[in-house]
């Protein structure tokens, strides 16, 4: 308390905190949410390493849902060709000029297959709340207080579309969905319980909040399934319990990782110390 005392009186409060955040954050292994640097490209690389190690049969299936530009839908295709395993990916983009650059950036590109709905817990259609025109804060919540417009847009959930394409295992999947991603989760259940869904990744940050979800809501989702939760902390995967610790609602991207994938992914399982603190378990 006196260091903090000191620090108010020689920095003021408003930047006594801004410090005490910066290092909580840098605490907390927060980093700028991009792919290179983030953890998913170690991710895919992971998910298609074990894939090449199993001597799996087949092709690589891996899911984009919320593709926007293609960006993570690019760097899934280089991981599966750097393991030296064939993928295909499906990649779900609604929005009209942000579907028309994704189809042309993978013109002539038969590994990737696009749909142009968006994907919730059931079948239909609703209106998305659109930001820009191909921007990555589309929505099917009012999250965007800019939004320039809407445009109504049909709706598949990841059951309905597994069957209708006959994909027996999705290897990763992919969730971006601007605060809509727990729903997504939630309408995947049947396949969850089926084992049908080896990785998941999705993002999470302060948008969940308007649709009335949390990490908590993760955890409680597959509890009684033969599935893990944790986040990609810089190149390592960390499976975890849950704890209020995390629910903070800061952008990170976390994964669903099913049992028998742990190993292969490399993934390490840690507990909650007393101080809140993960630690190995």
């Amino acid at each position: 308390m006196i260091i903090v005392d000191i620090l108010s009186r020689i920095l003021g409060r408003q930047r006594t905190w801004q410090l005490g955040r910066r290092l909580y954050m840098i605490g907390r292994g927060e980093v700028v949410n991009d792919i290179a640097s983030n953890g998913e490209a170690e991710l895919m690389r992971r998910a298609s390493r074990a894939f090449a190690e199993r001597g799996a049969v087949g092709t690589f299936r891996a899911f984009d849902v919320g593709a926007n530009m293609g960006k993570w839908t690019e760097y899934m295709l280089a991981a599966a060709r750097d393991a030296g395993v064939t993928a295909r990916v499906d990649a779900f983009e609604p929005i009209d000029a942000a579907h028309a650059a994704l189809a042309a950036r993978f013109a002539g590109n038969a590994a990737v297959v696009l749909h142009k709905t968006a994907v919730s817990d059931h079948v239909g259609e609703a209106e998305m709340f659109v930001a820009g025109e191909t921007a990555g804060t589309n929505s099917l919540l009012p999250v965007a207080a800019d939004a320039i417009g809407r445009q109504v847009v049909p709706l598949t959930d990841i059951p309905t579309v597994m069957d209708e394409l006959a994909v027996a295992t999705i290897n990763l999947l992919k969730i971006d969905a601007e605060g809509h991603d727990f729903t997504i989760l939630r309408g995947i259940l049947p396949k969850f319980r089926s084992g049908a869904v080896e990785v998941v990744q999705f993002e999470y940050n302060w948008r969940w909040l308007v649709n009335g979800a949390s990490l908590r809501s993760v955890f409680d989702l597959i509890s009684a399934l033969d599935y893990e939760v944790g986040l990609m902390e810089g190149s390592e995967v960390q499976l975890f319990d849950w704890s209020f610790e995390i629910d903070r609602f800061f952008e990170r991207n976390y994964v669903i990782v099913r049992s028998d994938m742990v190993a292969a992914l490399g993934a390490r399982r840690l507990r909650w110390n007393e101080n809140n603190l993960l630690v190995p378990a």
